[in-house]
């Protein structure tokens, strides 16, 4: 009798696991910490990150995400990061961004402003103790690449700032999978957006681990993860880059 009560406890879990899916909301917050390596300027003689003293920073993010039982209509997901690096150095040698060559031996500041929100449609292939979702991403860039240093022009040494601006969509594939260990409130995943296209790429990669627990309809919980962004352009009119932004964060999420 035992194990016919036991078995039925454990048929019924996957039903109440998914029965949350006929209109749910995900939301979270968290502190992302990061460092970036990489190079911008010239596609010729591309300035290192570390060449400008770019060092770690503290960045924000927040998401949240609507789930409902509607037949071929997708499921939809907004995030948000905040995302922007900066540093300051005396440079030993030239280098170019856009217009302006910037003069050794000067000192430099530097901004760089990766700062984007994802708008994603997506469909959940797998909804257990297994999730799986699969869809697509279009993100909105909205940030720059900005240097202060000393410049010659027209024979006159002056101090210059040039700011190349980055806004563009960036259309991604989306793929997201969570393993939920039964009865215990833990839980594992990752996520991924993807694209490539001629010379440039951006690949955005997270993967974490967390607790959740709750009741009456609320469950409460907090992420711990890593997250990587890589981000490759190649436009020989503007913007050489090739760098990499990544860290640990911590977030704090809901279900309702």
């Amino acid at each position: 009798m035992k194990k016919i009560a036991l078995a039925a406890a454990l048929i019924a879990v996957p039903h109440l696991a998914s029965a949350d899916t006929i209109l749910g909301l995900y939301a979270g917050a968290g502190i992302w910490n990061t460092s970036m390596e990489g190079t911008v300027g010239s596609d010729e003689d591309p300035i290192t990150s570390k060449e400008l003293g770019i060092d770690s920073n503290q960045n924000t993010f927040f998401y949240a995400a609507l789930e409902h039982p509607i037949p071929l209509v997708p499921n939809i997901r907004i995030a948000h990061t905040g995302l922007q690096v900066d540093g300051q150095a005396i440079v030993s040698r030239e280098f170019t961004l856009d217009e302006y060559t910037f003069q050794a031996d000067a000192d430099t500041a530097t901004e760089i402003d990766l700062t984007h929100t994802d708008f994603t449609l997506y469909y959940e292939l797998l909804d257990n103790w297994v999730t799986m979702d699969l869809g697509i991403t279009a993100r909105q860039l909205d940030g720059y690449a900005k240097v202060e240093g000393t410049v010659i022009q027209d024979d006159v040494e002056e101090q210059r700032t040039e700011t190349v601006d980055l806004d563009v969509i960036v259309p991604m594939l989306y793929a997201r999978a969570q393993f939920d260990l039964p009865l215990t409130g833990f839980h594992a995943g990752g996520a991924i957006n993807y694209i490539g296209y001629e010379e440039n790429t951006f690949s955005d990669i997270d993967v974490y681990v967390g607790y959740s627990a709750g009741t009456l309809g609320l469950d409460m919980g907090i992420d711990v993860g890593y997250r990587k962004l890589n981000v490759t352009v190649d436009d020989d009119e503007e913007l050489t880059a090739d760098v990499s932004v990544d860290g640990i964060y911590a977030a704090l999420t809901l279900h309702f």
